[in-house]
């Protein structure tokens, strides 16, 4: 058997994943339990429907919202809070994180989140992990919009 012959998961050839650890106090909340290591994606992924580069956007939300209904947009619930994630399509990371910035601040989010995305060149979008008494996050607004079906299938999904 060859390499060529075993079969990736489509989630694998378009999305980037990331494993991450060592939260700052702010990042945490004031949470004081214990902390496990995150699992999550980049803003930055493969489409194959348009076979290029494209960029998600949204934003982190550390309160709970009433999840918008924006078809291109799905709404997931963390311990603290929400992120809201939207895919246009976008081939510029500099339209999507104007986009980012925009839905920050019409949904209360986190600029510092933006900012720090900005400087260091990508969002991660969190699927599981950090908190160790609650680490699922989960997708509480699903979307039909194809590459977000396929990111939905890597939450749990109580829609």
């Amino acid at each position: 058997m060859s390499i060529s012959s075993v079969k990736i998961p489509i989630h694998f050839r378009i999305f980037n994943f990331i494993v991450y650890h060592g939260y700052s106090e702010q990042a945490l909340k004031g949470y004081k339990g214990g902390i496990i290591p995150s699992i999550g994606i980049l803003d930055k992924f493969y489409c194959p429907i348009h076979k290029r580069v494209e960029y998600l956007y949204g934003t982190d939300v550390d309160h709970k919202i009433t999840p918008p209904h924006i078809d291109n947009c799905i709404v997931t619930e963390t311990k603290y809070g929400n992120h809201v994630i939207c895919n246009d399509h976008i081939p510029d990371m500099s339209t999507a994180y104007e986009y980012d910035e925009l839905f920050t601040k019409e949904f209360g989010g986190d600029m510092m989140w933006h900012e720090m995305a900005k400087k260091q060149g990508y969002h991660v979008w969190r699927i599981y992990g950090k908190y160790a008494d609650n680490p699922f996050v989960k997708v509480i607004k699903p979307s039909d919009d194809y590459i977000l079906s396929l990111l939905q299938q890597l939450y749990r999904v109580e829609a």
